[in-house]
């Protein structure tokens, strides 16, 4: 696994639609999190109850727009926010390079390697879909192209899961050991 470098060209996902090309030219990947089922103990239950009131892990993840995992960061309790698991990345082994971004949903907020969407605007493509209209603002545009380009990730998210049934349920190994079952990514091609 391996993040994009500064170097890279615009990727092709992007350059060849224009929908998205020049607007996200300068657009590595995406970033969201994911809730994996887990099983900590007692004394930490607390901490892994997450916004469903379920026992889970907060699993941060960048991909490319091929579908490919270029970062994955997991572990963290089921409270904890996407911005805060991505802010710990950042601290720790995550870099984006300058010029560079990724897209992300308005969980992580702003910042200079993250371009999220407009707050209060239609965003997810289903909210198109069953509304049947068209953007009637630039900012309902960009939210319509963000969304499209992000969806690369809730992709992967959803094969990644289809494909690897035990991150359905729940293990009797010690929480360090459940934060390492997540698959590699070269698990995923």
């Amino acid at each position: 696994m391996q993040l994009p470098d500064a170097d890279s060209p615009c990727l092709p996902e992007i350059a060849d639609k224009l929908k998205l090309y020049p607007f996200f030219k300068n657009c590595l990947g995406a970033f969201d999190g994911t809730h994996i089922t887990c099983s900590p103990p007692a004394e930490d239950r607390a901490h892994y109850l997450d916004r469903k009131s379920g026992l889970s892990s907060n699993v941060l993840a960048g991909c490319t727009f091929d579908l490919l995992f270029c970062y994955i960061l997991s572990g963290w309790e089921g409270s904890a926010s996407d911005g805060t698991v991505f802010e710990d990345g950042r601290k720790n082994d995550l870099t984006v390079p300058p010029g560079k971004f990724y897209l992300a949903d308005v969980e992580f907020g702003a910042c200079k390697v993250l371009l999220v969407p407009y707050r209060g605007v239609h965003y997810h493509l289903r909210e198109w879909v069953t509304s049947k209209d068209k953007p009637a603002t630039k900012e309902e545009l960009f939210n319509l192209c963000h969304s499209g380009a992000r969806n690369a990730i809730e992709r992967i998210f959803s094969v990644a899961k289809k494909r690897f049934k035990m991150l359905h349920y729940c293990s009797d190994l010690p929480i360090n050991t459940q934060a390492h079952t997540v698959p590699g990514p070269s698990q995923f091609h």
